[in-house]
């Protein structure tokens, strides 16, 4: 990948010879040119790669460079930073033949099908493509069930799997996608492509739900239109973070960066704060993720708060790590009333990015609080029956833990466990199947709090009836 540096900025200045340019961006400066467009821009070009200064400095810019751009240019095939997982030709404009090593059911090879014909005295062949559904499904968000050896199909488009592609597709007023089968048209009124199979325009309302992106690029449209108001934007966010969660990053330490863009967009629009992944204005909803699947993982190589949902995110480029709002989005919900946030500090990590990066983030809340007891089968004596069960006054209930075993690297020394209780949700006006969703957080030596996971308990479980209220500090 050709990049700029401190030791070569000088130089790329002068001259970028062309013969050191990588095919995929040859082809976008002639799409460029072609476009009658002056300026491009490359981020490994554009961005000094090992100044971090500079990398705050644009990041947070992000919003402003796609949502002002003419056209995104998207390259599917492209860009995977994973080397074991890089294959094909790394051009943008080239012959369509078939995928090379790519099956169907682990049977037939996907190559044109070739039609017969005669024209003008003359015996041709006419070359027709078996396979354009594999371009639409990808951009669709769809399974196609297609396979490159033993890799998933997933594999086939590498751009739809980067978290830094996420916002620059939802903030760009246009983007092409050069796909392996055929090119695809996405602006924020329609979604086409070269055969017409996939057009926005004629696709009916259930059909775009397969489409998690299309589905937030239109709730983004919607959000300019009159009426829309910052409640509007917060449901819309939770779409937004169990969307991006998926997405791989080659250093997890740029996942708030990498979605800096839109949420200083939004912030601006409508003049909420943002704190480290979360709304200020929603706190009590924003606070109440759970990850699945619950996978064992170890602590963060940098800061993140525990009550963020970017919070212990050290996973393999083979896992991946989905958050989940289901409680609080799929629910009626309510604030406890005796839940309140007192203080919120979170200093971001460079001025330059405020929406990026957190150096440090404590909340200061206050609820009812009861004390519980973790039981684990993952050694020491505090840690049996079964795992991720709490125990109150002799009553046993589950818990998503947010690290998988987590006791096993957070829980294993403390011994001061406690849910705090922030609200109710429940499906129906049914008072039967509603559930307290409760915090449970760990008392450190220092006296400061740090989240463990997410408790939700039948409210016929009256652990929080006469539950003392009290004021903690969760780091």
């Amino acid at each position: 990948m050709i990049k700029t540096t401190r030791e070569n900025l000088e130089l790329r200045k002068s001259d970028i010879p062309w013969s050191t340019i990588p095919e995929a961006f040859q082809d976008a400066i002639r799409i460029t040119r072609g476009l009658g467009c002056k300026y491009i821009w490359i981020d490994s070009l554009c961005i000094i790669q090992d100044d971090e200064q500079d990398w705050a400095r644009e990041s947070g810019k992000m919003a402003e460079t796609y949502s002002a751009s003419y056209l995104n240019i998207a390259a599917t095939e492209y860009a995977d930073p994973m080397p074991w997982r890089q294959y094909g030709s790394q051009k943008l404009l080239k012959e369509r033949s078939r995928l090379e090593g790519t099956s169907i059911g682990g049977e037939s090879i996907i190559e044109p099908a070739r039609i017969p014909v005669t024209y003008d005295g003359r015996n041709m062949d006419v070359l027709v493509r078996q396979a354009p559904f594999i371009a639409h499904d990808d951009i669709l968000g769809k399974d196609h069930g297609l396979e490159i050896g033993a890799s998933p199909t997933c594999w086939v488009s590498p751009l739809f799997r980067r978290a830094w592609v996420f916002q620059e597709r939802l903030l760009a007023p246009r983007t092409i996608f050069f796909h392996h089968e055929e090119t695809v048209w996405e602006c924020r009124s329609r979604i086409n492509c070269e055969c017409g199979e996939v057009d926005g325009a004629r696709l009916d309302d259930d059909e775009l739900p397969n489409d998690r992106q299309t589905s937030l690029r239109e709730g983004l449209v919607a959000l300019d239109e009159a009426g829309s108001d910052a409640q509007d934007m917060f449901d819309l966010w939770l779409d937004i973070i169990q969307g991006y969660s998926l997405l791989e990053l080659s250093k997890e330490s740029d996942r708030l960066a990498a979605l800096s863009g839109l949420a200083s967009r939004l912030s601006h629009q409508f003049q909420s704060t943002y704190v480290a992944g979360l709304w200020k204005e929603d706190l009590a909803r924003s606070l109440l993720w759970s990850r699945e699947p619950w996978q064992i993982t170890t602590p963060s190589e940098y800061y993140t708060p525990s009550w963020s949902w970017i919070s212990g995110r050290h996973f393999s480029y083979l896992v991946t790590s989905n958050i989940r709002y289901d409680y609080v989005q799929d629910h009626n919900f309510a604030v406890d009333s005796r839940f309140q946030a007192l203080e919120i500090d979170c200093a971001p990590r460079s001025a330059r990015d405020p929406f990026g990066r957190v150096e440090s983030g404590t909340l200061k809340l206050c609820g009812a609080l009861v004390m519980v007891t973790i039981h684990t089968a993952v050694g020491g004596s505090k840690m049996r029956l079964a795992p991720n069960l709490l125990e109150h006054d002799g009553d046993e209930n589950p818990f998503r833990d947010d690290y998988g075993q987590a006791h096993s690297c957070h829980t294993a020394t403390v011994d001061e466990v406690f849910c705090l209780l922030v609200g109710e949700a429940s499906r129906t006006s049914i008072n039967e199947d509603a559930h307290s969703l409760a915090l449970v957080i760990s008392r450190q030596p220092s006296g400061v709090y740090q989240r463990l996971g997410l408790l939700a308990l039948p409210k016929r479980k009256r652990w929080f009836d006469d539950a003392a209220v009290i004021e903690v500090s969760l780091t």
